[in-house]
C-alpha cells in the first residue's frame, strides 16, 4: 500500500513519469536546474557532514527504523546520492535510480508512505527489495532555495510498517528542517561569493573557525527553531538531541 501526501497525482498519471515541481521558468529542463542547484550547494560527491548525520539519526529515533537517508536525486546521471546514510553498508553512497523510492518523492513533490513494497505495483519491481530486504518506506521532500524538490529525507525498514500520523508529521518536520538548513547554506555561500568580490579592506572579519554570526532578525532560521521545538516535545521526557548525545 502506498500513500502520497501533497500535490495530487491523477489516476492516469504514472508516478515514474510525473512532472517535477519547480517554480523556475527558463530554457533549462527541471532536471538540469536541480542538478545545477545540487552541485552549486556542494550536496553531491562531497564528504559526509555532521549536520546531515543528525537528521538521519533523528529519523531513526522518530520512526523507529534501522535505516535513514538524506538522498538527493540526480535524474540526468540516473542516480541518487546519499549525503547521509544511517544503517547502510559502509561505502555505499549512491545507487541507480531503478533502486530508488526517493525518485517518486522528487517527481511528485509529496510525502510517500509505503507499508509493504512487495505487494505494491508502483514499487514492487524495485531490485532493492530483494537485494537489501527493504520492505517499507516513509519519505518527505527536501527542497532547494527556490522550491525545487531536490531529494528526500526518508525512513526504511525491513518489515511491513503501518506508519502513524505522528511519525509522518515528524519526518515531514525534519525534512523541512533539512530544507531550511539548505537555505541557510545557500545564503552563506552567496555571502562568501559576495565577500570575495569585495576589496580586502571591506571584507567582514570572521571569528575563529570561519563561521559568521546569524542576525536574529533574519527570517530564515525561525522555522527551524519552531520545528525542532515540535520534535523536542515528541521525544521521551522532552529530551533534545545534541551531537551524538540525547540530553534531557
Amino acid at each position: 500500500m502506498i500513500m502520497i501526501f501533497g500535490p495530487e497525482i491523477k489516476d492516469s498519471e504514472d508516478a515514474g513519469t510525473a512532472e517535477r515541481r519547480s517554480p523556475r521558468k527558463s530554457g533549462k529542463s527541471a532536471d538540469d536546474v536541480m542538478a545545477n542547484v545540487l552541485r552549486r550547494l556542494l550536496l553531491l560527491d562531497s564528504p559526509r557532514e555532521p549536520e546531515f548525520t543528525r537528521f538521519t539519526r533523528l529519523v531513526c529515533h522518530e520512526a523507529e527504523v534501522p535505516i535513514a537517508l538524506v538522498s538527493f536525486v540526480e535524474e540526468n546521471a540516473c542516480r541518487q546520492y546519499f549525503k547521509s546514510a544511517k544503517g547502510l553498508p559502509d561505502g555505499l553512497s549512491q545507487t541507480d535510480l531503478d533502486r530508488s523510492f526517493c525518485r517518486i518523492v522528487t517527481r511528485t513533490g509529496a510525502m510517500l508512505a509505503v507499508s509493504d513494497a512487495r505487494t505494491d505495483e508502483r514499487v514492487g519491481n524495485n531490485p532493492i527489495i530483494d537485494e537489501m530486504g527493504v520492505i517499507s518506506y516513509l519519505g518527505a521532500p527536501i527542497s532547494g532555495p527556490s522550491g525545487e524538490t531536490l531529494g528526500s529525507l526518508c525512513a526504511l525498514d525491513r518489515v511491513p510498517r503501518d506508519w502513524s500520523d505522528n511519525q509522518k508529521r515528524s519526518i515531514m518536520d525534519l525534512a523541512d528542517c533539512v530544507t531550511d538548513y539548505i537555505a541557510l547554506r545557500h545564503a552563506r555561500l552567496a555571502e562568501d561569493q559576495l565577500e570575495n568580490e569585495l576589496p580586502p579592506v571591506d571584507r567582514v572579519k570572521r571569528p575563529i573557525g570561519g563561521s559568521t554570526f546569524v542576525d536574529i532578525r533574519h527570517p530564515v532560521p525561525i522555522p527551524i527553531f519552531r520545528r525542532f521545538r515540535r520534535l523536542q516535545r515528541s521525544l521521551p521526557g522532552g529530551a533534545t538531541c545534541y551531537g551524538d548525545e540525547q540530553v534531557s
